[in-house]
């Protein structure tokens, strides 16, 4: 495989992490690592593919990030939505009784 393949195939990594596409992200990967064996790079290019590798991390590290996010506010939601339940469950039982105060 050429390095201008390898490239390409990191570029399309870094946009398929662009996109959130980390299936692909991964099989791209893959298919490079089987290739980077077989060829030779030019610092200049090694650099580039760096480079590219670096954006795919970013775009990986933001991805944690606003996952992380979205757990803290389902954790949140399902909090409000048991002491809803409770309240309702409590409101429920207590529908059907009479209180006598004397």
């Amino acid at each position: 495989m050429e390095c201008s393949r390898l490239e390409e195939i990191t570029q399309q990594a870094c946009d398929a992490a662009a996109q959130g596409r980390w299936d692909l992200v991964e099989r791209l990967y893959e298919e490079r690592e089987s290739e980077l064996t077989s060829v030779a790079l030019s610092d200049a290019k090694r650099q580039q593919i760096v480079a590219l590798d670096r954006r795919v991390e970013e775009h990986a590290r933001v991805a944690r990030g606003a996952l992380g996010l979205l757990l803290q506010e389902t954790a949140t939601q399902r909090q409000k939505v048991e002491e809803w339940r409770r309240r309702i469950s409590v409101s429920l039982r207590d529908a059907g009784t009479v209180q006598l105060r004397a």
